[in-house]
C-alpha cells in the first residue's frame, strides 16, 4: 500500500444529505493507498473551497462532494495522474457517471495547492465557482489537466427535496431550473437507494472506462 502523505489528500463537502455516509464510505475504502481525509461541513461552496486550499498540507489535493461515489482506485489513478502536471499546472479533472440520466458529466479534481493559493476561488451569483476559476487559470498563466475519457465516480442520485435543500445551503440557485433532472433523479432514486447505488458503481464505471479506452482502464482498472 503505498503512502500519499505529503503528496495527495482527500477533503469530503458535506450539508448533512443522505449520500454522504456512502461518499465518505468510497474514500475510506479506497484500495492500494493510504491518505489524509478531512470532512467540511456546512459551508458555501466557496467557502469550502477556499478553506480546503488553505488548510491542504499535501502537494495535491482533492474536493469530493457528498453525492459522489468514488470507484475503489480512484485516488490511486490520481496519485499517478499527478506524476504527468507541469509546474504551471494548478487542476487536472476526470469525468463522472450519471446512472439516472445516463450521462457522462463533470467532474472530479485535483488541484495543486501551491498554484490554487495564487489563483483562490470566487463564486458567480448562482455560488457556481468553476467557470470564474477556469477563466483565472487562464489569465493567470496556469494550466489544467484535462483526462476527458475516464470517468472515475459516480455522480448519485438522491432526492429532489434534498438537492433542493443542499443547493440552498451551499449558496447555489440553479437547481430551481433542472426540474427534468431532479424528476429522473427522483425516479432512479426510489428504485436504486443508496446502497444499491454504490454496490452497483464498480461494475458500472468498469463497463464504461472499458468502452471508451481510458487511461483509467489502461493504466489501472485493467493491470
Amino acid at each position: 500500500m503505498k503512502d500519499l502523505t505529503g503528496l495527495l489528500e482527500v477533503f469530503i463537502f458535506t450539508n448533512g444529505r443522505g449520500s454522504f455516509d456512502w461518499s465518505k464510505y468510497s474514500v475510506e475504502t479506497q484500495v492500494n493507498v493510504k491518505f489524509k481525509t478531512t470532512i467540511i461541513k456546512d459551508m458555501s461552496l466557496v467557502d469550502a473551497s477556499n478553506f480546503a486550499m488553505k488548510k491542504s498540507k499535501s502537494k495535491f489535493y482533492m474536493k469530493v462532494d457528498d453525492d459522489m461515489f468514488l470507484h475503489p482506485r480512484c485516488i490511486e489513478y490520481f496519485a499517478n495522474l499527478t506524476k504527468s502536471f507541469k509546474d504551471n499546472c494548478a487542476m487536472a479533472y476526470s469525468r463522472l457517471w450519471e446512472p439516472s440520466t445516463l450521462r457522462v458529466m463533470d467532474s472530479l479534481k485535483a488541484y495543486n495547492t501551491n498554484n490554487v493559493r495564487k489563483i483562490g476561488f470566487s463564486a458567480n451569483s448562482a455560488g457556481r465557482i468553476d467557470k470564474i476559476f477556469l477563466d483565472k487559470i487562464r489569465k493567470g498563466g496556469f494550466g489544467y489537466k484535462k483526462d476527458g475519457k475516464s470517468v472515475v465516480a459516480i455522480h448519485c442520485s438522491c432526492p429532489s427535496s434534498e438537492n433542493m435543500d443542499y443547493a440552498k445551503l451551499r449558496g447555489e440557485k440553479v437547481w430551481t431550473t433542472r426540474r427534468n433532472r431532479m424528476y429522473k433523479q427522483d425516479k432512479y432514486f426510489r428504485k436504486n437507494g443508496y446502497k444499491s447505488q454504490y454496490k452497483k458503481r464498480k461494475k458500472q464505471l468498469n463497463s464504461i472506462n472499458k468502452k471508451r479506452g481510458s487511461s483509467f482502464w489502461k493504466s489501472v482498472i485493467n493491470t
